[in-house]
């Protein structure tokens, strides 16, 4: 079921909550002021013995104090930064200005010192309200960087910094507006508007979803003859790597069964190089990550399938074949590779069995397959949905 944000009234409430607080405190001349702030763990999962299908915050998220004076400098200077950040977005949504990180760094460069200090503490403010960092009118200034440059995005996909991920297929968007979305109105795919924006979705005649990891096989896929046949039947999308929050609930949307997308739940497939970073970005759509614990609930797709790239496809090819578009394991894959054996979904035991024997022969063969190898075998794609295809489901 789709989980609505919460509105930005709440946060200014929130903000204005703890400035009550502060002020309260001070009136009453007591020796310490405090806030607490939740926070992430800043990677992609932490390793753990415990499954549960889902990257939670319930193990992840931990709480500190920032207090003024405190007992050291530092102390009172965290404090200032926490409350110049939470005035600097409570001005932003009392006035519908939105900023991003790196203009609330400009806006007291003497305080912050240095940029690293402005996310930390954006995130974790995001977190103790329980909200998505648009919902603080903040966006990621790469997110902000992509769309300006795109020349595709209005103003209100800018504000949510849904700018990155790319749609295309059978279904048409319903917005608040009024308007509509056709997703074969562009062959390279539609801007994911943000989830705020959509109403409901026609997709009836879906029968797979099917996500790539990277945008230039993503236009690839959508050029080709393939597309040409299967465009009416299927809707592909990419996040450009690792997907954003918009992309994310999109997907969400999409494949999981509500009265907004006329109870339809597809099939969805993962294609992603063979390598690291492309199972662990298969991970984050299927399971989450840790940096968005408090969010995963609303934007993971746990029936997401793995269509490849797997080392069979490989084995499976010619020698002309499997030359195009193998490498050899970097260092840091190889690190990445053996970290991600102690993680929940890949570890013994795990609720990715597949997936962690992919990465034990990856680091046996050490070899990599990046996506670039479909442009050389242009059936494997149909072939690989026409093994794994089941008709849409309709609860």
């Amino acid at each position: 079921m789709f989980i609505p944000d919460p509105t930005r009234s709440e946060v200014v409430t929130k903000i204005e909550s703890i400035f009550e607080r502060i002020a309260d405190a001070l009136l009453n001349e007591k020796n310490e002021v405090e806030i607490t702030l939740s926070s992430r763990n800043g990677t992609a999962e932490s390793p753990t013995k415990t499954y549960t299908g889902v990257v939670s915050s319930a193990t992840r998220v931990r709480t500190r104090t920032v207090s003024f004076p405190g007992s050291t400098p530092e102390d009172a200077w965290r404090f200032s930064v926490v409350v110049r950040i939470l005035e600097l977005v409570h001005e932003a949504l009392l006035t519908n200005v939105v900023w991003t990180k790196r203009d609330i760094y400009y806006r007291d460069p003497a305080l912050f010192g240095k940029q690293a200090v402005v996310d930390r503490y954006v995130d974790d403010i995001a977190c103790t309200f329980g909200a998505p960092r648009s919902f603080l009118n903040i966006v990621c200034w790469t997110s902000f960087l992509e769309s300006s440059a795109s020349g595709l995005a209005d103003m209100r996909v800018l504000q949510t910094a849904a700018a990155k991920g790319l749609v295309a297929g059978a279904f048409r968007l319903h917005k608040r507006d009024g308007s509509e979305v056709d997703g074969l109105s562009d062959r390279e795919g539609i801007l994911i508007p943000s989830m705020r924006d959509v109403l409901s979705v026609n997709m009836n005649c879906v029968q797979w979803i099917v996500v790539i990891e990277k945008e230039a096989s993503f236009r690839c896929l959508t050029a080709s003859t393939f597309w040409d046949k299967l465009a009416t039947r299927g809707i592909m999308i990419t996040g450009k790597g690792y997907p954003d929050i918009s992309t994310r609930a999109l997907l969400r949307f999409l494949s999981s069964s509500s009265p907004q997308n006329g109870f339809m739940s597809p099939p969805v497939y993962g294609l992603m190089d063979l390598d690291p970073d492309g199972l662990a970005i298969l991970s984050t759509y299927k399971h989450g990550s840790s940096a968005l614990a408090h969010e995963n609930a609303a934007l993971v797709v746990p029936e997401m399938r793995w269509l490849g790239l797997r080392n069979a496809h490989l084995t499976d090819q010619d020698n002309a074949h499997q030359a195009q578009g193998l490498l050899s394991l970097t260092s840091r894959d190889r690190r990445k590779a053996r970290r991600m054996l102690e993680y929940a979904a890949f570890a013994e035991g795990g609720g990715e069995p597949e997936w962690r024997r992919e990465v034990q022969v990856m680091l046996m063969l050490n070899l990599k397959a990046e996506l670039q190898l479909l442009e050389t075998l242009p059936n494997i794609l149909g072939d690989m949905l026409e093994d794994g295809k089941e008709k849409p489901r309709v609860t």
